[in-house]
């Protein structure tokens, strides 16, 4: 009986901690897909020749984001 309660404990712990693995990867896939999004734009924002200019309608075009999601 202690050996299936100890087998049983050992199995449940190591659930948890793949599911806090799986957590972890999500959390990090979600950062590096927005990160990526973010050295995309500067990419973009650089190869500009008024890059202000451009800076200015990403920061219109984020406002309008916001208004519209919520």
């Amino acid at each position: 009986m202690r050996k299936e309660q100890l087998m049983r404990h050992v199995d449940e712990q190591k659930d948890h901690k793949k599911q806090v693995l799986r957590d972890q990867i999500s959390r990090c896939t979600t950062k590096l897909s927005r990160t990526t999004g973010l050295i995309q734009f500067c990419i973009e924002a650089l190869k500009e020749p008024d890059p202000v200019t451009y800076l200015q309608g990403f920061a219109d075009a984020q406002m309008r984001k916001k208004f519209w999601a919520g």
